[in-house]
């Protein structure tokens, strides 16, 4: 009997663990596909990993607010494959609570109700019932790289994420596509 609830607690703590997680950690390094062969440094990788880290790290806290400074504001950003907004209208959007892209990224209920689609889930419920995240890289030019995150304990609920984009403008790299 005695090993049966040492058993049952080691399985509640390994899922306690799993549960609470920090979002940032849930991120690893995947591959790097470099299909043009284009020269690329390891410190562009990381500073680009970084930025995901932060932007995790925002959707955890429920702030996208937080990512701002990753945001050029002569480029502007897409919010989804089609939908651009300038910097300053993406910034006022998300301070609106219950704006649609607040709904994708943070709330699950908002989404649902105003989608009436009851599969729909936010970015944030997603990330917090993943395990691991796994980024793969995919270098386009030295200034362009793509990123494809793939759930690693439920890859078939991966396409819920749109492959965020980044550029490098003067040196910094900027998120250019949300995912």
């Amino acid at each position: 009997m005695e090993k049966i609830l040492r058993n049952y607690l080691l399985i509640f703590l390994l899922l306690f663990n799993f549960c609470t997680k920090p979002f940032s950690q849930k991120l690893i390094l995947g591959d790097i596909y470099n299909p043009n062969f284009t020269s690329y440094k390891q410190k562009d990788i990381d500073e680009i990993f970084r930025i995901l880290t932060d932007f995790f790290n925002a959707i955890e806290k429920k702030d996208l607010m937080l990512i701002q400074d990753y945001i050029l504001e002569e480029k502007g950003i897409y919010t989804d494959l089609k939908s651009w907004k300038s910097k300053k209208d993406f910034l006022k959007e998300i301070q609106q609570k219950d704006s649609y892209i607040n709904n994708i990224y943070l709330n699950t209920n908002n989404l649902i109700q105003t989608t009436n689609d009851p599969t729909q889930i936010s970015l944030y419920d997603l990330i917090r019932n993943s395990r691991q995240i796994k980024t793969d890289f995919f270098i386009l030019t030295e200034e362009e790289c793509e990123v494809k995150l793939i759930i690693i304990d439920n890859p078939q609920e991966s396409y819920r994420f749109n492959n965020p984009y980044f550029i490098k403008y003067n040196n910094t790299w900027y998120i250019y596509r949300l995912f």
